[in-house]
């Protein structure tokens, strides 16, 4: 029996399109071409008035084929197909693993001269290209990437949830999803009945992991998707289709530094322009022109004041948070905002709860706007994004963490407003009304950093002999050593060797040089003595190390730093 295979197309106003590429093929054919399989050659000739028909005939086979509808500037249409020999009556084709919303498919017996013909019709709809372009990092306290928390399942609840709250682009707008647990990239369209998985591409076999005896997993070249294989996803869009990106997302653990895919460590890259080609990770140095030149097609994809790019997990510093809440304190107390505030923080082991460091700063609420500022505007993550691509970017502010919060059905990462009420109270005030958190159903809690750099610079407050921020690492960790760190305002430092340490600091005049003033800083090591040492801050921005004297005070100058 002859088969049919007619196909017409329009776009999302009804009307006839011409210049369409419409391929109708077995799946088997496609070799290794992926989502939207630019290197298929066209079945189909344009015969006008949107109608299109084989230019030879398509004999069937068995098995799963594919309809695949592209045109410059619209978004691909992909339907999957499995066609079944019912013998007499031909090949049937159905639509599996469902229907996508913009293909409708008739079936039937005509007639052609004297002989019947099994046709098989398809009505394509068109839309304005549109894509969403999600990756999800790994739960990276495992041994197995593959298990724990999901994150990348957070990409197509995020789509769900758009398009409950009728803010996806449209029905014909393409979903990919980036899994680095098994090493796969989803693209789903939006079905009849739901979500339909057009190709779900096994880029590599997360069977060839060597698992470690005990967490964590350190990703592979070649194996493990690298954050670089993200952006030059979207590079690819932007030299294929300008302009399409329509929302990136990025969930997993995060930190102002960047999103964490595996945890993995900048190992000597961290001042340099490039990476450590082992470090998988987001960093902020991915929007310098260095590392911009393997995917610089990348902006291109997206169009401004269109495009929103977020990242979803947290910012959750907690000295930021901490200062955030005393900085509101004060401003509620009155006092004014130059005005020295102690932030004391200690930060324990998620899971075993110890206490592997803590950190003391003496700091005022105008030097802490100052320096929220500075994190809005470059070296964090989404500030740099911001900067580089010039359109919105979203993540919580610095300080603030995200959870998991399930709202009718749907589970996303949110900002958890009723926990961090100071802290977005103080950045309203101060930061507004640039400052605007989302407040959607689904989505709460994030900020535009691109809107957050128009505002005026918040100035540098001048050098002060009074803040200090004293830093202990108490026990060894993959990041860090035991010892102790104390800085100023004006970057200088020094290190301690162990972290039984108590900080004393008083203000003294004429100390070093006469006339001047400054902090006198001593550090003392409570389990030995002999390992104490002292430093002298003066207010010319003088950094002095100091001695005893016979009496044991601090009071002889050793060296300047």
């Amino acid at each position: 029996m002859d088969h049919l295979w007619p196909v017409e197309v329009v776009d999302d106003k009804g009307s006839a399109v011409a210049g369409a590429k419409v391929a109708l093929i077995a799946r088997s054919a496609l070799g290794t071409e992926v989502h939207p399989y630019p290197g298929i050659a066209a079945t189909h000739d344009d015969k006008g008035g949107g109608k299109y028909e084989p230019k030879a005939p398509i004999v069937p086979t068995a098995g799963k084929w594919l309809l695949i509808v592209t045109l410059k500037g619209k978004a691909p249409v992909v339907q999957p197909l499995s066609l079944t020999d019912k013998k007499k009556d031909g090949f049937a084709a159905s639509a599996s693993p469902g229907a996508v919303a913009t293909v409708v498919m008739t079936a039937g017996l005509v007639t052609v001269g004297a002989s019947k013909a099994r046709q098989t019709s398809f009505k394509v709809t068109l839309h304005p290209a549109a894509e969403l372009v999600f990756i999800g990092g790994v739960d990276y306290d495992k041994r197995d990437p593959a298990t724990g928390w999901l994150f990348h399942l957070y990409g197509f609840y995020r789509a769900e949830s758009l398009w409950r709250d009728k803010k996806f682009p449209h029905v014909g707008a393409i979903v990919t999803v980036f899994a680095p647990s098994n090493i796969t990239r989803t693209t789903r369209v939006r079905g009849t009945k739901g979500w339909i998985d057009v190709e779900v591409e096994q880029i590599h076999d997360p069977s060839a992991r060597i698992l470690p005896a005990a967490a964590p997993y350190q990703p592979v070249i070649g194996l493990d998707f690298h954050i670089h294989d993200f952006y030059k996803y979207l590079s690819a869009i932007g030299k294929r289709e300008p302009g399409s990106v329509k929302e990136v997302g990025i969930f997993s653990h995060s930190y102002p530094g960047g999103p964490i895919l595996y945890n993995t460590a900048q190992d000597g890259f961290a001042t340099r322009p490039d990476r450590n080609p082992l470090d998988f990770d987001a960093r902020p140095k991915d929007f310098n022109a260095t590392n911009m030149a393997f995917y610089p097609d990348m902006p291109k994809a997206f169009t401004k004041g269109v495009t929103r790019w977020t990242v979803w997990g947290c910012s959750a510093t907690t000295l930021y948070r901490r200062r955030s809440q005393a900085a509101m304190k004060a401003i509620k107390a009155g006092k004014p905002e130059t005005e020295m505030l102690i932030v004391d923080v200690e930060y324990e082991n998620h899971h075993t709860s110890v206490i592997e460091s803590i950190e003391q700063e003496r700091i005022s609420e105008i030097r802490h706007r100052w320096w929220m500022d500075a994190l809005f505007r470059d070296k964090t993550y989404p500030a740099e994004a911001a900067k580089a691509l010039d359109i919105e970017v979203r993540s919580a502010c610095p300080g603030v963490g995200s959870d998991p919060n399930t709202v009718e059905g749907i589970q996303m990462l949110m900002v958890e407003m009723k926990n961090h009420g100071p802290e977005y109270e103080y950045f309203r005030k101060k930061f507004g009304p640039e400052f605007a958190e989302t407040k959607g159903k689904w989505d709460v809690g994030y900020v535009d950093y691109h809107a957050l750099q128009k505002r005026a610079a918040v100035a540098r407050p001048p050098f002060t002999t009074a803040y200090y921020k004293l830093s202990v690492q108490k026990v060894d960790t993959r990041w860090a050593k035991k010892g102790a760190e104390l800085s100023f305002w004006n970057g200088k430092k020094i290190t301690h060797p162990t972290a039984t340490v108590k900080l004393t600091s008083k203000e003294v005049a004429d100390l070093v040089t006469a006339g001047k003033k400054g902090h006198l800083y001593v550090l003392t090591d409570t389990a030995d003595a002999t390992k104490s040492q002292a430093v002298y801050v003066q207010e010319d921005e003088k950094v002095f190390k100091m001695g005893q004297d016979a009496k044991k005070d601090w009071t002889v100058k050793l060296a300047e730093l």
